[in-house]
């Protein structure tokens, strides 16, 4: 979380929020090559970006939300039973939610949201890192991506929003 806050271009959370036509445009290309595996004119498309792509951005943002939704419901939910002071601040979230069953559904959907992400998730990095040799891997354990100079200068331009491209490094 630290990271996506004084990160560079390609790690900060800016680069997650859909802000652009261009974002949602990358997002489709991206959904069409990795999830639906479409050719065009028989050959198989590529989209290289440099940071994370933007369906991966997105989805990464719908994590953060679900995430802090699976906190105040599961806080919600232990608030009823709980002793401790901390729960009890969250004693308010299953009247906001409409009460005890659906505030659980709820917290039981986004545990499902996860599971799924992790399966997705882990598929996608194997199929970025071992088909397409892009290196997703290693710049997740090492924290460095490596890319060739003629790629790179090719595809500059390859972050979700253009318009924060040129922002602190």
């Amino acid at each position: 979380m630290y990271w996506g806050f004084v990160g560079n271009k390609f790690a900060n959370w800016k680069q997650f929020i859909p802000t652009s036509r261009r974002f949602f445009k990358e997002m489709w290309t991206v959904f069409k090559i990795d999830i639906l595996m479409l050719k065009k004119g028989g050959k198989e498309q590529d989209h290289l970006s440099i940071g994370h792509n933007a369906m991966a951005g997105f989805i990464y943002f719908l994590t953060f939300i679900a995430f802090l939704v699976q906190c105040l419901t599961g806080f919600g939910l232990y608030a009823g039973m709980s002793s401790w002071w901390l729960p009890k601040l969250f004693a308010w979230v299953p009247a906001m939610f409409g009460g005890d069953i659906l505030t659980r559904q709820i917290h039981h959907w986004s545990m499902w949201f996860f599971i799924l992400f992790a399966v997705i998730h882990v598929y996608l990095v194997f199929y970025h890192d071992y088909v397409e040799g892009r290196g997703e891997t290693s710049s997740i354990v090492g924290g460095f991506k490596f890319i060739e100079e003629e790629m790179f200068e090719k595809n500059a331009p390859a972050t979700p929003n253009p318009e924060k491209r040129n922002e602190k490094e």
